[in-house]
């Protein structure tokens, strides 16, 4: 499919790095850098391209599905973990989120899947170092898109969080002298979190360093670029329009536009998966009301047995557990399988174990491999969640909801709709009437996907990559680019340049020519915001000192503006009174008509055109005379 204009934002920035020139320098935008060099490193890999572009960008959503399948494991169950994988292939490729273009919101997932990983890995094994990995794993998903900063925001809220709530159980266990069923006191089965003496100002003060380092490694990325560009001299730039410029963007929609945004972007996005986004939202329900008891037992300090460890804890040494009780042996054992219904929080209550059952008996027992089992597992299921809720908050910022906002939704929407179908299965698991209830996991798997394939069906399988990018982005000119790029690039060199009036970067990376102006986007010179003056006089100035070979007229709203507004029409005047004073420097060279059922007609002249001929038309291209 031909790159639509951020994705050609993107590369072509990319395509400076891999000359060696920084972002800031020849290319403005709002965005933090990380996705500029994501896409360098991906066209190192695979070549400048959109093909190579789009591989690159499948390859970062497999890495993704597996780091999910990890989580689910740690999380909830293989069973689960299947599941949540398969659903988010599906829904990290819905068209009208913009899945299969290759935006900033794709490496944020991936980021923000690998720092959970590597939080659940830091409880695993409680090392410092890996809560360090995760900080920085947010960090570089910061760097990726600013929005993403929810996630570490989130996820600090809910540790310091649990961190109180650990300390209150412990001093209301300690206080009332609790003991186990196996008359131990609760203080061998505190949980990792817990202080080594299982009082609150111990956890507190064994979790201040994990902490730090969490919040040292989440900094650690930007302030690193920050140093990066200063040493660079790039620093003002830099500042001014990722903090500067940015500010102003998300502070030009008011709230009360704020539900009309949210049902243009959200309403295409729902549409394509309507059962997924049902079922999550079960599945959060689901998952709140058994969070209810994953931190303390509300007989833990009352004085009552408890019979099993706390979900959310386990045993800190093998020494500390109880030894686990006997299997009976017997005919028609069970052992739990992969779409077994005992396996997992979702499937018993009795967390990551695997159960037994007898002929003449319903009495399920813990095996020796479950309490091992149960080592292994630190159970977080909450942050299925959160992650989930912080991907909705970061879509927030500015009002402006875009479609391709909500893929980072995806990974936390794929792992609810895995806790929705293990509370299904735990639901029907003691109705033994209920012959298919083993199937019930595939069942609603394939109902989801099946749902998701009808939906989308037509444009991941019948469309052209031409019909599809016209079907998906209307009249915008991204396959027309195409061949507008090829002209350049066969009638300049590497040395010149080229202006496009409007917001198409994608020309400068496919005619592998510099943009005249730093400035690739118009919509920030017709921005109803204090600074668009300014950013038109740069413009003006970098393009008129530049004098570039062509420049490519493209006479669409949609490539002008992007909220239309008194103000910005007034920008937008100025941007075109200007450009009528120095068009008498240039000749009409080529055109290009836009139908409306997407068919694009161009028109290229040897011979100078009349200008008068080609005033309707959607693009014109001007060659310096």
């Amino acid at each position: 499919m031909p790159l639509e204009r951020d994705e050609g934002e993107y590369a072509y920035a990319g395509q400076l790095i891999l000359q060696g020139i920084l972002p800031y320098k020849l290319a403005f935008n709002m965005k933090f850098p990380g996705v500029y060099f994501m896409y360098a490193l991906i066209m190192a890999i695979f070549g400048q391209s959109a093909a190579g572009i789009h591989i690159g960008i499948f390859v970062v959503t497999s890495l993704t599905a597996l780091l999910i399948f990890f989580i689910g494991r740690e999380l909830l169950s293989d069973s689960g973990a299947l599941v949540a994988t398969v659903i988010y292939i599906c829904l990290a490729a819905l068209p009208r989120a913009a899945g299969l273009a290759g935006h900033a919101t794709h490496f944020v997932s991936l980021f923000v899947c690998a720092g959970v990983s590597a939080m659940l890995m830091a409880r695993r094994r409680n090392s410092l170092a890996w809560w360090f990995l995760s900080g920085i794993a947010f960090g570089l998903a910061i760097l990726m898109k600013q929005h993403a900063a929810f996630f570490p925001l989130f996820i600090l809220a809910w540790l310091l969080w649990r961190m109180v709530g650990t300390a209150r159980c412990a001093v209301s266990a300690a206080s009332s002298g609790a003991t186990s069923v196996v008359g131990r006191p609760t203080a061998q089965f505190r949980p990792l979190c817990a202080g080594a003496d299982g009082g609150g100002s111990a956890t507190c003060a064994a979790r201040r360093p994990y902490l730090i380092l969490f919040c040292a490694g989440c900094i650690l990325p930007f302030l690193v670029t920050a140093i990066g560009f200063a040493c660079a001299g790039l620093w003002h730039s830099f500042i001014f329009w990722t903090f500067q410029y940015a500010e102003q963007y998300v502070s030009m929609l008011p709230l009360r536009a704020a539900p009309g945004q949210f049902a243009a972007g959200f309403d295409p996005v729902f549409e394509s998966g309507i059962w997924v986004w049902i079922f999550g939202v079960v599945g959060l329900v689901c998952l709140w009301r058994q969070s209810e008891v994953t931190s303390c037992h509300s007989n833990v300090g009352e004085g009552k047995p408890s019979p099993h460890p706390e979900p959310g804890g386990e045993y800190l040494r093998p020494e500390d557990s109880p030894s686990p009780l006997p299997s009976p042996a017997g005919r028609g054992r069970i052992i739990a399988r992969l779409f077994d219904t005992a396996k997992g929080e979702g499937g018993s209550g009795v967390q990551g174990e695997q159960l037994e059952r007898t002929d003449n008996s319903q009495d399920y027992r813990q095996s020796p491999a479950s309490a091992a089992d149960n080592q292994r597992r630190p159970r977080c299921k909450p942050l299925v969640g959160l992650i989930f809720l912080a991907a909705l908050a970061a879509t927030v910022p500015g009002f402006y909801f875009r479609n391709h906002y909500f893929l980072m939704a995806m990974p936390g929407l794929a792992l609810l709709n895995a806790v929705f179908i293990l509370t299904i299965v735990k639901a029907l698991k003691d109705h033994a009437y209920v012959k298919w209830a083993k199937y019930l996991p595939l069942l609603l798997m394939a109902f989801i996907v099946g749902d998701l394939l009808v939906n989308n069906a037509k444009m991941w399988f019948d469309r052209t990559s031409v019909q599809l990018s016209k079907e998906l982005y209307s009249a915008n000119p991204f396959p027309e680019a195409v061949d507008i790029a090829g002209y350049l690039k066969d009638h300049t060199s590497p040395d010149d340049t080229i202006a496009v009036l409007g917001s198409e970067p994608e020309i400068f990376f496919l005619s592998h020519r510099h943009s005249a102006s730093g400035v690739i986007y118009f919509y920030s010179l017709t921005e109803p915001q204090p600074l668009a003056p300014r950013m038109g006089r740069e413009f003006f100035s970098q393009t008129e000192a530049a004098r570039p070979k062509y420049v490519v007229s493209v006479n669409m709203p949609l490539s002008w503006y992007s909220l239309i507004s008194p103000e910005s029409i007034r920008y937008a005047s100025a941007l075109q009174k200007w450009w009528d004073g120095y068009s008498t420097n240039y000749d009409i060279v080529g055109t290009v008509k836009i139908s409306p059922n997407g068919q694009y007609q161009i028109n290229w002249q040897e011979s100078s055109l009349n200008a008068s001929y080609a005033t309707n038309d959607d693009l014109l291209i001007y060659r310096r005379r």
